[in-house]
């Protein structure tokens, strides 16, 4: 973790509790947040499955929640004493996609809607991939980009619905 974020350290798995208390103190020193990264091209920790953890303050069965914007591993959550348990190498990967500002949102309602929004969109540009072929596919996204930069792309649509 950066210099001035207090966290709890495992000494076997290299694990860190990190209080909200804590997060909230070193956020608020931080300069204005970050733009997200999505493909950094670094090797991020894999998601591992693994039984459910305990919150090492309060006992309590820890949540599981996706971070969304190209992590493939989940953060665990105590929704009692609001603290977050980090795999070994999991904050540096948030850190990667300038995403350590924004930590706070990942256990909001809004942010999980935002991720699941996310995943069905990159489900379907796979399965039209798939069906299309790399090089049809691509032609229909080069038209879908102009289609977005028309000022009126209804008349288009309809034309092309009228005749499809």
């Amino acid at each position: 973790l950066p210099v001035g974020l207090l966290a709890h350290q495992c000494r076997e798995c290299h694990g860190q509790w990190l209080s909200w208390d804590d997060y909230f103190h070193w956020l608020e020193k931080q300069d204005e947040p970050l733009d997200v990264l999505t493909d950094r091209g670094s090797e991020l920790p894999g998601e591992e499955v693994t039984s459910a953890r305990v919150c090492p303050e309060c006992s309590v069965i820890l949540s599981r929640y996706r971070i969304g914007h190209g992590v493939p591993f989940q953060l665990d959550y105590c929704r009692r004493c609001d603290g977050v348990w980090f795999d070994a190498r999991e904050w540096e990967a948030v850190k990667s996609r300038n995403l350590h500002d924004k930590v706070n949102r990942f256990f909001t309602r809004a942010w999980q809607n935002h991720v699941r929004e996310e995943e069905v969109s990159q489900r379907l540009n796979d399965m039209f991939r798939s069906r299309l072929g790399e090089a049809d596919y691509s032609r229909v996204m080069e038209f879908k980009r102009w289609l977005e930069s028309q000022e009126s792309p209804g008349p288009i649509l309809a034309f092309l619905k009228a005749y499809a």
